[in-house]
């Protein structure tokens, strides 16, 4: 019994990596057709002369993926 309970296991594991990776897959595709999307205001924000690197990154990502208060972050870290 213990056999079939680990080869059981075993494919339930292969199929959750395969998850995983279309997941992966999506992800990349989705974020790459937004980045093509807003390719013009991605360059303005990386060209904004008094931006450092980390608001142009945040900028950015608001850009692609929407506004800050969607994600899910610890009180810590949250932005100035």
């Amino acid at each position: 019994m213990r056999l079939k309970e680990a080869e059981q296991r075993d494919r339930e594991l292969q199929l959750a990596s395969q998850r995983l990776e279309l997941e992966s897959r999506k992800f990349e595709f989705n974020a790459a057709r937004q980045a093509l999307i807003h390719a013009q205001d991605l360059q303005t924000i990386l060209n904004h002369p008094t931006a450092d690197n980390e608001d142009k990154i945040w900028a950015a990502r608001e850009k692609l993926f929407g506004p800050r208060s969607l994600l899910i972050e610890p009180p810590e870290y949250t932005k100035r």
